[in-house]
């Protein structure tokens, strides 16, 4: 069985907010993609984030997502469940930003 990087999966996870602090904002997009290590995508997704709250104009300006964009997607916890469901072997964030995006989530 070949053992190398290139032959193994991997989920690559990316995530847009309502703002630019992980502390206090909350997701709006969750983004996954599976791959290879050889960089051949096997399947990718996103879906919209009800956070619950309004996203600022601020948010909107960078990622063009808006509060009527999310008014009927799931809850946070219920498009992690879709995401928990995703079979592969090893989670890699892969992110602009790893610090704020590691607090996310």
């Amino acid at each position: 069985m070949d053992k190398s990087i290139r032959s193994q999966s991997f989920r690559v996870l990316d995530t847009e907010t309502t703002g630019l602090d992980p502390r206090t904002d909350a997701i709006v997009e969750l983004a996954w993609a599976i791959m290879r290590g050889d960089g051949t995508v096997l399947s990718s997704n996103s879906t919209l984030i009800n956070p619950g709250r309004h996203i600022p104009r601020d948010a909107t300006t960078i990622h063009g997502i808006t509060d009527r964009d999310v008014a009927n997607a799931p809850t946070l916890e219920k498009a992690v469940e879709q995401y928990r469901d995703l079979h592969t072997p090893v989670l890699h964030a892969v992110c602009h930003n790893a610090g704020f995006d590691s607090v996310l989530l």
